[in-house]
């Protein structure tokens, strides 16, 4: 049963699933750093703390992204042994 969980396509969907998080974060976090790269920058410590969180997420995701392309990798490694 668990190796019908980690077949292709469920490797593919969570890379399709971790490709979309990564893309919203950084969506969530393109408003505030635009605001800090213009010369108003953030206006007050509650946006820099928002642009601090969605900026950790935003890496969170693009880890997660990062670990679930290697999968295929890793998997492919295993099999030539």
């Amino acid at each position: 049963m668990s190796d019908d969980y980690f077949d292709e396509l469920m490797v593919n969907r969570e890379r399709l699933l971790w490709a979309v998080a990564t893309r919203r974060q950084l969506e969530r976090w393109e408003p505030y750093v635009a605001a800090a790269v213009r010369d108003d920058g953030l206006s007050d410590d509650r946006d820099i703390w928002a642009a601090a969180i969605e900026h950790h997420f935003a890496l969170v995701a693009a880890h997660h992204l990062f670990q679930a392309l290697d999968l295929l990798r890793r998997e492919s490694r295993s099999t030539r042994r």
